[in-house]
């Protein structure tokens, strides 16, 4: 399934420089666009071995500006690992939309309103590292900008 999103790294406006060292992986797959506990479970855990995080997180999503649709502002939520129900009520919620998990550290404030895929770009450029709730809810994704140049053959 990487080689599907593997394009995504195309369309999130990252300078050559950053793209050149960046990483796709989908790091959780689940058959259910909803998830069960044991899911949630795997991203709690997931978040605590990437982020190196045992207390919380926030979960941040897009809302589309009332003036324009095509552009977007970031809002998040700070979230408990033990926090499962209202994880998946989010994560229910925001159906067909992308869900972002960063440390509770990490300051969105100055992240400017946009495309949503442009923005990921400018959060993983910022940040260095980003799991990601694909649209569809089966995935979530691992982005990251590696210390040396990948090897694209």
């Amino acid at each position: 399934m990487v080689s599907g999103w593997v394009r995504f790294l195309d369309i999130i406006s990252l300078s050559s420089e950053i793209k050149s060292k960046a990483n796709l992986e989908v790091s959780i797959d689940s058959s259910l666009e909803i998830p069960e506990d044991h899911f949630i479970e795997q991203l709690f855990s997931t978040l605590t071995k990437v982020y190196e995080i045992n207390e919380s997180f926030q979960i941040i999503w897009f809302k589309r500006a009332k003036d324009n649709v095509n552009i977007s502002y970031l809002k998040s939520k700070t979230m408990g690992f033990g926090d499962v129900n209202t994880v998946k009520n989010l994560w229910g919620r925001f159906a067909g939309e992308y869900l972002l998990f960063l440390p509770t550290s990490s300051n969105i404030q100055d992240i400017p309103k946009g495309d949503e895929e442009e923005t990921i770009g400018l959060i993983l450029s910022k940040f260095k590292n980003l799991l990601m709730k694909t649209p569809d809810g089966h995935e979530v994704l691992y982005l990251y900008i590696a210390d040396t140049l990948k090897n694209n053959n």
